[in-house]
């Protein structure tokens, strides 16, 4: 299968104020170095993530403004990653989930986990969830303190055609390097107003897109050590069945198609003008809510994704 990959490297511009001339700083000019991408990714999920190399803490991320659809909170509990703790919070989904050792406790209200809510739960405990995806990629990238803005990227065009579930691009900044954005067809997160926190540099501040490209914002309003916790926050009283708990799945079109119980046909209009060929790349989120009175908005799924 052919494979592209992209590096993109925005540097520091040097304006002189004198002379009436500006000076470039070039890419040899400034001090940094060359990383594969691989090295990239794991220096920056051991500066930015919580949860690779991390200690025990505890997080209070606060999203959007009260009231609105897209509004929230994210609470977590993590001593490591077999024992955590996490309180989800919506208008139109709530999940508590209990992880210890292999005993699994999750209560959700809601059968629909919207999407842009599981990107900011992802945010703070696997800010790349398609790392795999990336690792390979050829090039180099580019990590300096001048640098503000380094990214790799994936483009495979199976047939001519990208591969959606593979396209991405992760952008850092500066030398450790913080995560700078993440953006796949089905994440996107941009991170900043970075603090530090046990020898790691945190985002306080975590930005998603959601319909018609409204931009929410998500504050870490929380975030200490987990010295001595509470062991009763993560006692599982009883275990939730795999088949019970809502989990995200990502599949191909074909996979899709594949899965659908009666095919409508389709009377397509005549076409009047314009292009007659070429792609898309549609996107339908379904879960598992099967009928009575729709969800609250920001949790309900749209019309067409309830077949």
């Amino acid at each position: 299968m052919p494979k592209s990959s992209w590096l993109f490297i925005a540097l520091t511009v040097v304006l002189c104020a004198g002379g009436g001339h500006s000076q470039v700083t070039s890419l040899s000019q400034l001090p940094g170095e060359k990383v594969d991408p691989g090295a990239a990714l794991d220096r920056g999920l051991k500066i930015s993530s919580l949860t690779v190399e991390g200690k025990p803490f505890h997080a209070v991320l606060e999203i959007g403004t009260a009231g609105n659809p897209y509004s929230g909170r994210v609470e977590v509990w993590w001593v490591d990653v077999a024992k955590y703790r996490e309180s989800i919070e919506s208008p139109g989904f709530n999940q508590t989930k209990i992880v210890n050792g292999d005993r699994v406790e999750e209560k959700d209200t809601g059968d629909y986990y919207p999407r842009w809510l599981e990107n900011f739960e992802l945010a703070l405990m696997n800010p790349i969830p398609m790392l795999d995806n990336f690792h390979s990629v050829g090039g180099k990238v580019f990590l300096g303190a001048n640098v503000t803005r380094s990214c790799i990227g994936r483009d495979d065009r199976p047939g001519g055609i990208t591969d959606q579930m593979t396209w991405g691009q992760i952008c850092f900044s500066g030398s450790e390097p913080h995560l700078l954005s993440v953006l796949t067809t089905t994440y996107g997160m941009t991170f900043s107003d970075w603090k530090g926190f046990v020898k790691k540099q945190i985002a306080h501040s975590y930005e998603t897109d959601v319909l018609g490209f409204e931009t929410v914002t998500g504050r870490l309003t929380k975030l200490e050590e987990l010295k001595h916790p509470d062991e009763t926050l993560f006692t599982v009283s009883e275990v939730t069945p795999v088949e019970q708990r809502i989990s995200t799945v990502f599949v191909s079109t074909l996979k899709e198609e594949s899965m659908v119980e009666t095919v409508p046909k389709i009377e397509w209009p005549p076409v009047r003008e314009g292009k007659t060929e070429g792609y898309s790349s549609p996107a339908r989120w379904t879960g598992r809510w099967t009928g009575g009175s729709a969800p609250p908005r920001g949790g309900r799924l749209p019309d067409a994704c309830r077949s």
